[in-house]
């Protein structure tokens, strides 16, 4: 459930009250962090997804900080952030340092991080764990 949407709330406490579980949609540039921070149904959701909206290679990183800063603690929840279009390297990079979850895959971006074309998932997926590793120190 996209937290920033009307209804959001309501729809994540119908799924809730039948059993369904929700994820929490935070978009950056969006209120959605700050109505999930004040929502009572928050600890209640399965994880929060911290999704970085911002396509800019050269300012996914700020915006996912920003996006982070008012996710804060999420409730206890676990969060995983990915961004998207040319902001999903910077944002993976960022996700492995802080040693988040994250994701890719060809709804997040089309590219590999030197600009090529990616001709599958797979092959995103390769770069995206030599990547964490890098950040990880090899690990």
């Amino acid at each position: 459930v996209n937290w920033h949407e009307p209804g959001a709330e309501e729809l994540a406490a119908a799924l809730l009250d039948r059993g369904v579980g929700v994820e929490a949609g935070l978009w950056s540039g969006t209120d959605g962090a700050a109505r999930f921070a004040a929502s009572p149904l928050a600890p209640r959701v399965l994880r929060v997804l911290a999704e970085v909206t911002d396509p800019a290679a050269a300012t996914a990183g700020a915006s996912a900080r920003t996006l982070l800063t008012a996710v804060g603690d999420a409730h206890g929840r676990p969060v995983l952030l990915h961004g998207e279009e040319a902001g999903t390297w910077p944002v993976l990079t960022l996700a492995a340092r802080l040693g988040l979850p994250t994701r890719i895959g060809l709804e997040d971006t089309l590219h590999l991080p030197d600009g090529e074309p990616a001709t599958s998932n797979a092959e995103l997926v390769t770069q995206a764990l030599r990547l964490v590793r890098r950040q990880n120190g090899g690990l």
